[in-house]
């Protein structure tokens, strides 16, 4: 079987698929509006093109349709329910055919055509892609300067400060007393946020979860075991 993938202008893509027991030309239009033609081997790449213009009225009144079935279907990140601490995801058409995303000052802005809805897999990774952008400028904006804030207001000391997109972890503080951040704690209340920068700060006087720790922990931050609790609530792999 051979695959090949052709841009036509009054379709947009689809897929021509040559398979050995086709033997006619079909046409498919799948739920998220794709187009995908099987072909005989026999046919040629320009025959199934002609076969696709041909039924361009056919395609486009079907993918119509798809969009209206699939116009009810629960996105992940919804245009009316997600944003961050300063940016809304707002969708809007794209007449260019493609799928793309900008960070403006307040906004994530998804670009997508007009046959596509929202909820297609490829628009909702590029919603992500926005998300995560969005999520490291905020962090950057932010982080350093509590991390500094609460370092100082305790009498903490710390060598770097770096920012990441892990998922495993909210942050850690190497043995040289460098400390690394996820940018998904930007997703979290202020509170947690610093329950988190005073942790890994601490970890640069006792480097292990022993009772000096601890005690350490709870002469930082009030309520240090409730927050604890709070934060197992939160799970960075379900948060975006």
């Amino acid at each position: 079987m051979k695959r090949k993938t052709l841009f036509i202008k009054s379709i947009g893509d689809v897929e021509i698929l040559q398979h050995p027991r086709a033997k006619v030309l079909r046409i498919s239009v799948r739920i998220d509006s794709s187009v995908l033609i099987t072909v005989p081997q026999r046919v040629s790449l320009a025959q199934a093109q002609r076969f696709a213009e041909e039924k361009a009225s056919w395609i486009i009144a079907s993918k119509q349709r798809m969009v209206q079935k699939t116009a009810n279907r629960r996105a992940a990140f919804t245009e009316n329910g997600y944003r961050t601490r300063n940016h809304k995801l707002t969708y809007k058409i794209n007449k260019e055919n493609k799928i793309k995303v900008k960070l403006t000052a307040t906004e994530i802005v998804v670009y997508h055509p007009e046959l596509t809805h929202i909820s297609h897999p490829e628009v909702q990774q590029m919603a992500r892609i926005g998300i995560e952008k969005a999520l490291k400028k905020e962090a950057i904006l932010y982080l350093p300067q509590q991390l500094k804030r609460l370092a100082e207001m305790h009498n903490f000391t710390y060598n770097t400060i770096k920012l990441n997109k892990a998922k495993t972890r909210w942050g850690s503080c190497t043995s040289q007393n460098n400390i690394n951040l996820t940018c998904y704690l930007m997703l979290l209340p202020n509170y947690l946020i610093d329950f988190v920068l005073l942790h890994e700060l601490c970890h640069t006087i006792e480097k292990n979860h022993g009772p000096k720790f601890h005690a350490l922990m709870d002469k930082v931050c009030f309520n240090a075991k409730m927050f604890n609790h709070e934060l197992k609530k939160y799970s960075i792999k379900g948060i975006i």
